[in-house]
């Protein structure tokens, strides 16, 4: 599959497919897991590091720009996507 950013919506796609297969087979859970009664969040990891790199790679360098394009253009594809504060929080958690 040839990629480019003529095509974001291919990028996404591939992108996010990328994110959850390591997700699925690797450790990396154990290390951006939330150990809570929200075992089954609505919002998932993935989704939670696909919004947020995704948008860089379209070139938003500032991350509150980058959530609000993927609000935008992306919200009937991450239809739980949380509020930028939330989001925030839970980004800023998961990468410590």
């Amino acid at each position: 599959m040839q990629l480019t950013l003529d095509d974001p919506d291919g990028i996404l796609i591939w992108f996010y497919d990328k994110i959850d297969n390591l997700f699925a087979q690797t450790e990396l859970p154990l290390y951006t897991e939330k150990f809570s009664n929200n075992s089954v969040p609505a919002f998932t990891d993935a989704e939670l590091f696909t919004t947020a790199i995704f948008p860089i790679l379209m070139g938003y360098s500032i991350k509150k720009d980058g959530y609000r394009y993927v609000r935008r253009h992306y919200h009937r594809w991450f239809p739980k996507l949380p509020t930028y504060d939330v989001w925030n929080r839970r980004l800023n958690v998961s990468v410590r």
